[in-house]
C-alpha cells in the first residue's frame, strides 16, 4: 500500500537554551518504513532541504521522533520535515508537512545587583539593569510578592516588581540573606540574575561611648 502521513506534531516554540521536538507517524509501505528528517534554512523563499544527521545538536534523525538539544536563536525560523520512504520499494516515498521553528532570546542582563552593606536601620535597595522583560525580585529563593513573612511591599519590601528592590528599614535578622531577580519576557522566556547578599552592621550606640 502508498506510504502516508498519518499524524505530525505542529510548529514548536522555545526559549533560547530550551530542547525541541518535532514527531510524525506513517503507514503503509511493503514493510519496515525508513525516516529521514531534513532540515531548510532558506525557507519559504527559496526552498533547498538537507539530510541531517544525529549530533551534538539533533538526535533521532531517523527516528518518528527528533530532538533539538539546547536550541539557540541561530536557529530561529529554521523549517523541518521528515522523509519517510520504504527501503523495498524505491520509488515510495513521502514528505511529512514541514514545520516551523521558533526560538525566542532570553532578556538580557545588562547590568547584575551587587551585594550591599549598611548599618542597621538604614533603607538600602538592589538594582538590576535588564533589558526585554518584567521584573520579579526573590529573597532566599521565595517571590517577594505574596510572602509576608519574608516580603511584603508596603512594609518591609517595596517595588519588588521593578528593577529595584527597596528595604524600607535594615535589620541584623535581614543579614547574609540572598537576593536576586527573575526577568522574564513577553513571550515567557526568563533570566536569573546573580545571587547577591545583604550585610547589616549594627549602628554604634554613641550614649555608650566614654567621652574624649
Amino acid at each position: 500500500s502508498a506510504i502516508a502521513i498519518t499524524s505530525s506534531s505542529g510548529n514548536d516554540t522555545v526559549c533560547s537554551g530550551a530542547n525541541a521536538s518535532f514527531e510524525i507517524s506513517a503507514s503503509g509501505g511493503t514493510g519496515l518504513l525508513s525516516y529521514q528528517w531534513q532540515l531548510c534554512t532558506t525557507c519559504p523563499g527559496t526552498p533547498n532541504w538537507s539530510n541531517q544527521g544525529n549530533s551534538a545538536l539533533y538526535s533521532g534523525m531517523i527516528t518518528t521522533h527528533m530532538f533539538i538539544d539546547s536550541a539557540t536563536t541561530g536557529l530561529n525560523n529554521y523549517q523541518y520535515r521528515c522523509k519517510v520512504s520504504d527501503p523495498f520499494n524505491c520509488s515510495q516515498a513521502v514528505f511529512s508537512p514541514a514545520r516551523l521553528l521558533k526560538v525566542n532570546p532570553l532578556p538580557n542582563i545588562i547590568t547584575p545587583p551587587s551585594p550591599v552593606t549598611v548599618c542597621s536601620c538604614a533603607s538600602p535597595s538592589f538594582t538590576v539593569v535588564a533589558t526585554g522583560g518584567s521584573y520579579r525580585w526573590q529573597v532566599d529563593g521565595l517571590d517577594c510578592d505574596g510572602v509576608p513573612t519574608n516580603c511584603s511591599s508596603g512594609t518591609l519590601y517595596s517595588n519588588y516588581n521593578t528593577a529595584t528592590l527597596n528595604i524600607t528599614e535594615a535589620s541584623g535578622l535581614l543579614t547574609n540573606k540572598d537576593y536576586r531577580c527573575i526577568i522574564t519576557s513577553a513571550a515567557g522566556c526568563f533570566a536569573t540574575s546573580n545571587t547577591v547578599q545583604l550585610t547589616v552592621n549594627n549602628s554604634v550606640n554613641e550614649a555608650s561611648l566614654s567621652p574624649p
